[in-house]
């Protein structure tokens, strides 16, 4: 079985792989929008890692654009399967119902490309599973795991206690995620890469349930390596 990581912005590709080698898993990190990489036929990395790591540019290219040639990719061109996607979004607005919806149409819209492929909707799981009639199990599963407002705000509320309540601090909560994650990172002088790492290596977000429960996703997936 392939396992792929996507995320719907640079950020994951940061983030995700801080978790993974917390979890002693190896994982093999695509280029951010590498479309080509993504989509290559001759893939030895499936044997060699337990995840493999894509983030593109936001939610509405992965729903419109991402899903479309990967699914026809894996359908038509590989013999690699099951391949199962755990698809990382932030539900900064609408319901868990609503966008898990959204993406299952888009599918619907394109199933034509791959002649009598049925697509499965579990809404209570937030999950989707395409096949043919003569597979056994489906061909392609996704699971949508959403992450509260956004990655950027939750590392943001994180790292609020790191500052010691100065007056940086309710600053920092009424702006923008991604302005506000700039401001804290310049604020505990390091990058905002180095902050995303932080926010792993010094457990920032360890009594949050949407954390325990993606560690949960994670585990439930794969069984992590032994260490050397």
């Amino acid at each position: 079985m392939a396992v792929y990581l996507f995320g719907e912005g640079k950020y994951d590709q940061i983030f995700l792989p801080e978790i993974l080698k917390q979890l002693h898993y190896t994982y093999c990190p695509l280029k951010n929008n590498d479309t080509k990489s993504l989509l290559l036929t001759d893939r030895n990395y499936y044997h060699d890692y337990d995840f493999i790591l894509f983030s593109d540019n936001g939610r509405s290219d992965i729903y419109t654009k991402i899903m479309r040639r990967f699914c026809v990719s894996f359908f038509k061109k590989e013999t690699v399967h099951p391949v199962r996607i755990i698809l990382f979004l932030d539900d900064d607005y609408s319901s868990h119902e609503e966008l898990t919806n959204t993406l299952s149409n888009h599918i619907r819209g394109f199933s034509y490309l791959i002649p009598k492929m049925d697509v499965e909707l579990k809404k209570n799981e937030n999950f989707i599973s395409l096949s043919i009639p003569s597979d056994i199990t489906p061909r392609i599963s996704i699971q949508v795991f959403y992450i509260p407002h956004s990655l950027e705000r939750q590392i943001v509320l994180g790292g609020i206690p790191c500052l010691h309540k100065t007056n940086k601090a309710s600053g920092i909560l009424d702006i923008d995620p991604h302005q506000g994650l700039r401001e804290l990172s310049f604020s505990l002088s390091c990058s905002v890469e180095d902050a995303i790492r932080k926010s792993v290596h010094e457990e920032w977000l360890i009594e949050n349930s949407w954390y325990w429960n993606m560690i949960q996703v994670l585990k439930g997936t794969v069984e992590p390596r032994e260490q050397i």
